[in-house]
């Protein structure tokens, strides 16, 4: 069994959605010959519920018959980092493209460096984001000849592969610093896993290495048996944050047009919306009747799908105000609990591709679209009891993280033979 060594800066129980990636490597590569090592940070939460930093130096070892996590301190960084235009420059020219997390790399450099004095590896997988794996595989491979992969959630910014991409001065020579950096480190790679197929083509041409989509994915172990047809009120389901970089408004607009039609009765419940990052429901939805639509706060992951399982009769997916790759991770979520997916607008990217491809639900691209699905589905609600589900089992199943880790396992034995 080849022995792997993955760099991840996010693990659970930081419960993000980048942790659910490096756990899906945990639960899989096994089964396809492959035994992960994860180095990453212990994440303990102190009494006021942050991260710890942690004064000793202990490493924390959890190890199975499938996997093996070591949990390093995560250290007080020694001085605060102040985002200067000399001090900053002088980092990013360094490749230390997260100067604040300078203690992070250092803990995590120093016990890989010992660690590989003595034990023996094939391989490294370096995750991104933050980028300091990447940074320290590439010292590994020079000093071991250990050869490594970077994996790619994201780009640095994804608005980079948008037409409309205008940076400033200085945010154009940040990128070109950082397209020097991830052209050298994906070039010295053995090869790069990426979530999409427009960041796929994106870094093949700024590295000329092979890359592979190696896509999220949803958990089997949360598979519902059987979803009731039936739930309580008709309800239109949002869970996670929206974001400016989505389009709202041909929704918002389909379902006001649907509620003048219908009246009082359906819901639009929008769970777990995280108001830091996201844009606030209340500002996007303003012009809605208040009985339309309600808040609800975050839940687990469990106590998520099975709300959603009993509550909710189709899932809202937002397109994007332009295509830039991306694919929610909450797409993957709504396949799991079989449930139709209204994606407004059409964004023309892999994200429906995955919802018209699985027959898991419609890509509506107007406002008057999106108010007569909703009516139609409304109307079977109505008469029927419920309103159908066409999602092909087979097709969905292509998403599950089993199958996704089964391809990163595929390139990792053609290329480490």
């Amino acid at each position: 069994m080849k022995r792997l060594v993955i760099l991840s800066y996010q693990t659970l129980p930081m419960d993000v959605v980048a942790s659910y990636r490096t756990k899906a490597y945990c639960d899989h590569l096994a089964t396809f010959g492959i035994y992960p090592i994860i180095i990453t940070h212990r994440w303990e939460m102190d009494e006021r519920g942050k991260w710890k930093y942690h004064d000793d130096d202990d490493v924390v070892v959890e190890e199975t018959a499938r996997y093996k996590i070591i949990r390093l301190p995560r250290k007080m960084p020694q001085t605060t980092f102040r985002w200067r235009a000399g001090t900053t420059m002088a980092a990013f020219l360094r490749g230390d493209l997260e100067p604040e997390l300078k203690a992070s790399c250092q803990t995590f450099r120093t016990f890989l460096l010992s660690y590989l004095e003595e034990e023996k590896v094939d391989a490294l997988l370096a995750i991104f984001n933050p980028h300091f794996p990447m940074k320290i595989a590439e010292e590994i491979r020079r000093r071991f000849g250990i050869p490594y992969l970077a994996d790619f959630r994201d780009l640095w910014d994804n608005q980079v592969v948008t037409k409309s991409y205008q940076p400033t001065n200085k945010k154009k020579l940040i990128d070109a610093i950082i397209r020097y950096w991830w052209k050298r480190w994906i070039g010295n790679a053995e090869f790069f896993t990426t979530t999409c197929n427009i960041w796929l083509q994106f870094l093949e041409q700024l590295s000329g290495k092979k890359g592979y989509v190696v896509r999220n994915g949803f958990e089997e172990e949360y598979s519902m048996e059987s979803v009731p047809e039936r739930t309580p009120e008709f309800v239109v389901t949002h869970f996670g944050s929206l974001y400016a970089v989505h389009n709202h408004t041909v929704f918002v607009e389909g379902y006001k047009k649907f509620l003048q039609i219908v009246g009082r009765g359906p819901v639009l419940e929008i769970i777990g919306n995280k108001g830091k990052y996201g844009v606030d429901p209340s500002r996007i939805l303003a012009d809605l009747p208040s009985y339309a639509w309600r808040s609800t706060p975050y839940m687990s992951k469990r106590e998520l799908y099975e709300h959603c399982r009993s509550q909710t009769s189709v899932f809202w997916m937002p397109g994007f105000l332009e295509d830039n790759g991306q694919v929610p991770v909450k797409v993957y979520d709504y396949l799991l609990l079989k449930k139709n997916i209204l994606l407004a607008p059409s964004c023309g990217s892999d994200l429906e591709s995955i919802v018209t491809g699985t027959g898991a639900g419609v890509v509506c691209d107007t406002a008057e679209e999106v108010c007569r699905q909703l009516e139609r589905w409304y109307l079977s609600y109505r008469s029927n009891g419920g309103i159908g589900y066409e999602g092909n089992s087979d097709a969905i199943q292509r998403y599950a993280r089993r199958h996704q880790v089964r391809i990163m396992a595929e390139a990792i034995h053609t290329h480490f033979a």
